[in-house]
């Protein structure tokens, strides 16, 4: 029994001698190393971007409310339409306001012949109190006369004013050009009543469009520091593109900033506004936003496909002269055309495994097929 467990040691033996002078022998001829895509850094002029996730906002949206009582008479527009600055859109019974300012004004004529008699009456009275051949009682009474005349006439003057201003009410026409909703009350029914502002559609205004978001304290310094001059925050660019569409198509200049951090998020907000001609953005979606802050001047990039992730960052995986892959902690940015800026950590001259970092690990030796990166 002794000999035989003798023999399975020294077998054990001679297998784990040979298995490691093969993995030696595969190290030692370069035919048998794994091959990897290597590059330089591509190393260009590329914006400084600040990605951010925002949702789009109407800078103006107003509801329009029926101010005056009743019967609605028409409704100008269709539902869901562009509509115009001044167009009406809804119509209340004007006949019936029409013919309350007629009376209003009749009754402010009346007023100003009752004030003019009233005057000349007065007049006569000091004439004659001069010539001692009326009493005082007389005068004071015409004054009297006089004075509540001229009361009379600025009450009726502002029934006037007040009708005329309702009669104006009967018209509710677009504030601003915008989209309108669908109409709450139909033609015929009764609004106003009751003293209570019947509302009657919404107009929301969609050209041009608002964008907030928000950024972090890290880069919520860069921006502070731009919007301390007036023309530098307005040149800069922001990009935004919906969840449907490719890149960042739409161009907004940024109009607001914040003028302290969020305590409790971290976060300072941010708005941009953008022309939406086309009507491409809606009120309320959820756009990815692209603030371009400067540019970065002799930026070095890698492929996003080059960058792994692990517990202590990002990396890239570099090959040595000699061959063996050393794992290099880097910090990185967005970049264009899906390259990331590699910001810290790598040098223009290293050799950056382009293609298939997860088959690899640090400390092995491998064969370099040399590529480029493709900067578009």
């Amino acid at each position: 029994m002794a000999d035989v467990k003798r023999g399975r040691v020294a077998l054990a033996f001679l297998l784990l001698v040979g298995l490691s002078g093969c993995h030696a022998r595969n190290e030692d001829d370069p035919n048998k190393l794994p091959i990897v895509t290597v590059a330089h850094p591509l190393g260009q002029t590329v914006p400084r971007y600040l990605d951010a996730t925002g949702q789009t906002q109407a800078i103006n949206s107003v509801t329009l409310l029926a101010r005056v009582e009743g019967s609605l008479v028409s409704i100008g527009y269709q539902d869901g339409t562009l509509v115009k600055k001044g167009q009406r859109l809804f119509l209340i019974e004007p006949d019936l306001y029409a013919a309350k300012l007629a009376s209003a004004e009749a009754s402010a004529l009346q007023a100003r012949a009752t004030l003019t008699n009233a005057a000349q009456q007065y007049n006569r009275q000091i004439r004659l109190n001069a010539a001692q051949a009326t009493s005082a009682q007389n005068l004071d009474a015409a004054k009297a006369a006089r004075d509540t005349a001229t009361g009379g006439l600025a009450a009726a003057e502002a029934d006037v004013k007040q009708v005329k201003i309702n009669l104006g009410y009967t018209t509710v026409a677009a504030p601003f050009d915008g989209i309108a909703t669908a109409h709450l009350a139909d033609v015929g029914a009764m609004v106003g009543y009751g003293g209570t502002p019947t509302q009657l559609a919404t107009v929301v205004e969609v050209d041009p469009i608002r964008v907030v978001f928000t950024i972090g304290e890290a880069d919520a310094h860069s921006i502070q520091r731009l919007a301390e001059d007036p023309a530098a925050f307005g040149a800069i660019e922001v990009l935004a593109g919906t969840a449907a569409e490719a890149g960042y198509p739409h161009r907004g200049r940024m109009d607001y900033v914040a003028p302290q951090i969020d305590s409790a998020s971290g976060t300072l907000s941010l708005r941009a506004v953008f022309a939406n001609n086309d009507h491409a953005l809606l009120p309320g979606a959820f756009v990815r936003i692209r603030v371009v802050i400067g540019v970065w001047p002799h930026a070095l990039l890698v492929p996003a496909a080059a960058v792994g992730t692990d517990q202590q960052g990002r990396y890239v995986f570099c090959v040595g002269k000699d061959g063996v892959i050393e794992q290099r902690p880097v910090i990185t940015a967005t970049g264009p055309n899906g390259l990331q800026i590699v910001t810290s950590g790598l040098g223009a001259k290293d050799t950056v495994i382009i293609e298939g970092i997860g088959s690899v690990a640090p400390g092995t030796k491998v064969r370099s097929r040399w590529s480029a990166i493709n900067p578009q």
